[in-house]
């Protein structure tokens, strides 16, 4: 009998985005709120730019990082179908958090994403420790 794969337990990240206000992401990008707009992605009556459309990439990118990150801890493929690989994944992510203003800038991008690794790769020697 093989084991079963093992899995990240996303619910214990804690994932830049969490930090995310509606607030702040209006302040940063009207056109998902007051902003009409002329574009193929847009929602309702009042012509505004998608959540998902904005929001849903980032957040699968950073639940993409946390797979790579374990599984390669772990010395393994990953078994999720990643959108990108690491370094597009990277550069998506530190492009969309400064858009939403979760962060300040590119070097602070950089923290948040290291640290969505860390805590990756400490699930993943938790899981080796335990075997």
């Amino acid at each position: 009998m093989t084991d079963p794969v093992p899995q990240p337990t996303l619910s214990e990240i804690g994932f830049p985005s969490d930090a995310l206000t509606l607030g702040t992401f209006r302040h940063h990008r009207p056109d998902c709120f007051d902003l009409t707009v002329d574009h193929w992605d847009v929602e309702g009556p009042r012509n505004r730019l998608s959540l998902e459309a904005v929001l849903g990439g980032l957040i699968d990118c950073e639940r993409d990082l946390v797979y790579m990150a374990f599984y390669r801890e772990l010395g393994m493929n990953s078994p999720v179908k990643c959108g990108l690989d690491w370094d597009n994944a990277v550069e998506a992510l530190t492009l969309d958090y400064q858009c939403t203003g979760i962060a300040t800038g590119e070097h602070h991008a950089a923290e948040l994403i290291r640290n969505l690794e860390t805590q990756a790769v400490a699930q993943a020697v938790r899981y080796q420790r335990s075997r």
